[in-house]
Formats: structure tokens, sequence, C-alpha cells
């Protein structure tokens, strides 16, 4: 039992650092998980072989009624509406669907003037002036030799987005299949983000103390999370996974929209500038654009994508913003110095959805999201590193405290606990309803003399060994203190406390024996003992040791004048 309280603080700290180690192999599996992701992204594509069809461009050889050529991803709209038609061959369709995708349009396909496919579907409000984009996998009837295809569409609201792409005839498996093999690269390191994501905002909420660096971390792991989602909305297997079209679309505008709140908090607190009011400007102004997002979808005024260019201005002045704080914290050179790469991160991170946002305008409705992924991956491993780094660096800032805290409560000759420790006990003792308690004070006689004798080196020893028998007769049922220089206390709790304390006495009484026939000091060791209960709403813990300070004296005064008489 010698050093009780060193071994339930190793036993803390070894689980702390257990706990430190799952976190950091936890979220370096995911980092190796990213890296893999983006080594591969170039050749990562589900493909399958189809012996018997080819899969043909389905954009051309359509015309309009009035016999000019017509590009579905280019339509053009009288009063809303318009038709467009081809002729098809049985060689051409067989095996085959009509596959496309559509995000703005009503319409009815026709296969010689018989109505094959109806695609007016129940638009509910949270959907605004928009279904999202929708996947159709159109099966063509069987018919012999030539037949006519028809489409007549009508338009939500015309843009550059109310159109048909990735028009194929194709066997609607294999389009399908190849629409989520695009994306799926996409999808897994977005799902990687979300994850790491996740465990960051854990890791900041349980390891950090200290405020700025709770907000850092958490905003870090809200600008994964919102990434994630952001980037995720755009894939296939986003809408597969909540079969409403509307759902990823809603989800894509509002992480666009709040994106800017983590990402300018996370510099403002890195940089120590939180209680600056551009912080705070940002914030309300991404809120404002949710709540406006929020009414437009309540109301059906108007679609929340015409709020797209004042989000893309919050996004371009929140990057701004990061720049020039970044720029402000170059003075503080010993934080950039150890945080470089996060830094560079950040800048890579801005810069690749800068690029997009760029992209996004120039190629309207032929735009995807490319640029930001590799962004994304190399800023999510960054973050990941820089996490682990600061998890262990909060651990061994903790694991000293400990220490410290520990080492004021221990003795350091004999390490026994001390007078700060038994103070504590002490209180916590008196405060326990219901608590009862065997106290023994003891005391080393002859002390003074063995100091004066022999010096203060086996006065030392004396004191050492006399612990140490202390600690093996009490230790075993309770815990034992130093409380000055030749004073111990030991106290034993629970039922049978008494009983213990009896044990403990005779213990002490023959580990003495032991010590003084063996070691054969040169004044033997001689502990004076004095023993009384303590029981919770009888007496108090001061009466208690009171009364065992007088018996300890009293047996004190039995072994000198016992030592006068030999």
């Amino acid at each position: 039992m010698a050093d009780s309280d060193t071994d339930i603080k190793s036993g803390d700290e070894r689980r702390t650092t257990t706990r430190e180690r799952v976190y950091s192999w936890f979220i370096l599996g995911i980092v190796i998980l990213c890296i893999i992701l983006i080594i591969a992204h170039p050749f990562v594509k589900i493909q399958g072989k189809n012996m018997t069809t080819l899969d043909v461009n389905g954009n051309i050889g359509w015309i309009y009624t009035d016999g000019s050529k017509a590009d579905l991803t280019h339509l053009k709209f009288e009063d809303g509406k318009g038709i467009v038609s081809r002729e098809i061959t049985s060689v051409f369709s067989s095996g085959k669907d009509l596959c496309f995708e559509t995000s703005n349009l009503f319409f009815k396909v026709y296969l010689d003037d018989e109505e094959i496919y109806d695609f007016h579907p129940e638009i509910k409000f949270y959907y605004g002036q928009y279904y999202g984009d929708y996947i159709h996998l159109i099966n063509i009837p069987y018919f012999k030799d030539t037949g006519h295809l028809r489409i007549e569409y009508e338009a939500l609201t015309i843009n550059s987005w109310t159109c048909f792409r990735n028009v194929q005839m194709s066997e609607g498996s294999v389009y399908f299949r190849d629409g989520i093999g695009n994306g799926i690269f996409q999808f897994a390191l977005c799902f990687s983000t979300l994850i790491i994501g996740i465990i960051i905002i854990i890791m900041g909420c349980v390891f950090h103390s200290r405020k700025n660096g709770m907000i850092e971390t958490v905003s870090l792991g809200a600008v994964a999370i919102l990434m994630a989602c952001y980037l995720m909305s755009g894939t296939k297997i986003w809408q597969l996974l909540f079969m409403d079209s509307a759902m990823p679309r809603i989800i894509e505008y509002t992480t666009l929209t709040l994106i800017p709140v983590p990402l300018i908090l996370f510099v403002a607190a890195f940089t120590d500038r939180l209680q600056r009011k551009l912080p705070l400007v940002i914030c309300c102004s991404s809120f404002t654009l949710l709540l406006i997002m929020i009414f437009s979808i309540l109301t059906g005024l108007f679609d929340f994508s015409n709020l797209l260019g004042a989000i893309h201005v919050n996004l371009v002045v929140s990057m701004t913003l990061l720049v020039l704080y970044f720029f402000f914290s170059l003075r503080q050179e010993e934080k950039v110095t150890g945080n470089k790469w996060l830094l560079i991160a950040f800048v890579v991170l801005i810069t690749t959805g800068v690029i997009d946002i760029a992209l996004y305008y120039i190629q309207q409705q032929d735009y995807q999201i490319r640029v930001v992924n590799f962004g994304l991956g190399f800023f999510i491993i960054v973050l990941a590193l820089y996490e682990i780094g600061n998890i262990m660096e909060i651990n061994r800032i903790n694991s000293e405290a400990d220490t410290m805290y520990r080492l004021a409560r221990l003795d350091g000759l004999t390490g026994l606990a001390n007078r700060l420790a038994f103070d504590e006990a002490e209180k916590d003792l008196a405060s326990e309803a219901g608590s009862s308690a065997s106290i023994a004070l003891l005391d080393i006689n002859f002390l003074k003399t063995v100091n004066d004798k022999f010096g203060h080196s086996e006065g030392d020893r004396h004191i050492k060994n006399a612990a140490r028998i202390i600690n093996e007769s009490f230790g075993l049922y309770g815990k034992c203190y130093r409380i000055g220089g030749d004073e111990f206390v030991a106290i034993i709790r629970g039922s049978g406390h008494g009983s213990n304390m009896n044990a403990a006495k005779e213990k002490m009484t023959e580990l003495t024996n032991e010590y003084n026939k063996g070691q054969n000091p040169p004044i033997p060791l001689n502990i004076a003992c004095g023993v009384a209960s303590y029981e919770y709403g009888i007496n108090t813990v001061e009466e208690a040791e009171k009364l065992a300070d007088s018996r300890m004296y009293m047996h004190k005064r039995r072994i000198k004048e016992d030592m006068r008489d030999m």
C-alpha cells in the first residue's frame, strides 16, 4: 500500500496516455485514408463491361418544331415552354434507356405520339423554385424500324441551369453506376472529412481548457464538417441517402452560407482578435443570409438560389479578412512559425475555394466542383496533424500539472502524504454525512536524541524507517500522513474501522520489534500511538484528534518511563 497516491496518479496518467494514443491513431488512420483518396483520385471510377451495347451521346440529333438544331444543354423557350424531337431506330435504342439529369424542368416524353414518361412532381414548399438535381432513366418501349421521340418541356424558372444534362442513350444501370462512380472519390473524401471534423470538435471540448483554444479547435472541426456537407451534396450518393432531391440542395446552400462563421472565428481566435468587431459582422451577415433563406423557403416569395451572389460576396469578404488577419499575425513570429503548415493549408483551401467560385461564373451549368477537393484534402491532413500535436501538448501540460499537484501533497523524505493532503482528507471526512473512522496520532520517541548524538542523516533514516513501518501497518487499512518532523497520522475509515485499527497497532509493534532486532539502530525505534474514534453527528473530527493526541502523549510518557526503569 506504500505510495498509494502515486499508484493511483500513475494509473490516471497511463489511462490518459492510452486515450491520447487511441485518438491520435484514429485521426492518423483517417489522414492516411485521405492521402490514399487524393493519390487515387485520377484512377477512381467504377467501370463495368457491356458486351452487347455501346453508350451513345443522346444530345445529338434533336431538333425544335421549326426544324432548327436543338442543344439540350441550352434550350429555347416560348412562354416558358418548348418541344424537341428526334428520330431513333430500333437498333439505336435496343436495350437502352434515355438517361439524363434535370434540375429546373417539368416534361413529358412521347414515342410515336404515345406518352412513355411524365415528370410533373408535386413541389413541396421547401424545394423553392427548383426541385434539385434529379436523374431520369426512361425505358424506351420496343418498336420496329424507326420511331419518333418527342419531349415537351416546361421551365419552373428560366436560367442557365434550366436544361437536360448528361444526356445518353444507355442502359439505366450503367448510367447510374457511372454517375455514382464519378462522385465516389468526392464522397469518400467528404465522409472522411466529416468524421475527422466531429472528432476534432469532441477533442476541442474535452481537452481544451483555454477559451480561445477551444474556439480554435471547435471552429476547425466545424469548418471540416461544413465543407464535407457542402461538397458531399453534389454527389449522387448523397441524393441516394436522402431519397429527396431537395435536401442536398438545401444542405449545399446552408453550408455555403455558414462556412464563413467558423472560418473567421478560427482565425480571430488564432490571432487573438476575437474582441474585434469584424468577426461579429461576418457572423451576423452569415446568419442574416440564413434567416433570409429560411424566410424564402417558408413564404415562397422567391427562390433561395437568388441569394447565391450575396452568399459568394460574404464568402469572398470573409476570405479577404482571413488573409488580412493572417498577415497581421506574422508579427507573432513564434506562433506563426510553429503553425506555418496550418497557415499554408488555410491559404490553399481559400485559394481553391476562390478558383471554384470563379469557375462557377465562367462555366455556369458545365461547372463541377473540382479544385477545392484537393485544397480540402490537404487542409484536412494538415488540420489533423495540427490537432494531434495540440492534444499531445495539452496532455503534456495536464500531466505536468497533475504531477505538481501530486508532489505538493507528498512528503519528500518518506513518500507519505503530507500535511496539505491530511488537511484535505480531514475536511472531506468532516463533510461526509454518515462517515465514521478511527484516527491514530503517532510520534517517534527520542528523535532529538538521535539527531544530537548521531547526526541528522541517522535521524532521517530513523524517520524513514518509522514511516515505512507505519505505512506497512496502518496503510493496509487506511491512509497515512506525515504532518510534522516526527509526527504522523493514520485514518482508517468504513465499517470495522475499530478492529482494523487494533490490527494495525499490533502489526506496527511486530514490525518495530523486527526492525530493532534486525537492524540494531544506535537508539531503538519507538513509536508512540494514540487512537480515538470519530462518528458523524456524535463528535467532530477535531475532538477525535484531540483525544487521540492526549492518548498518544500518555503512551509516550509510558515508553519513556519504561526506558528509565530499564
